[in-house]
């Protein structure tokens, strides 16, 4: 994945979006996104 790209995706919000908020999941939980090439954490995900 090119490192633009990455950049982008670690700059995102994280959180869920739920009317018209950005938001932390309930419990607090979040996931990690990995890279499936090299297996590198790319950023992590509030749980849904």
């Amino acid at each position: 994945m090119p490192t633009e790209v990455v950049d982008v995706i670690r700059g995102a919000p994280n959180k869920l979006y739920i009317e018209g908020e950005f938001r932390d999941a309930s419990g607090g939980e979040s996931f990690g996104t990995f890279n499936p090439a090299t297996e590198e954490l790319i950023t992590e995900v509030s749980s849904a």
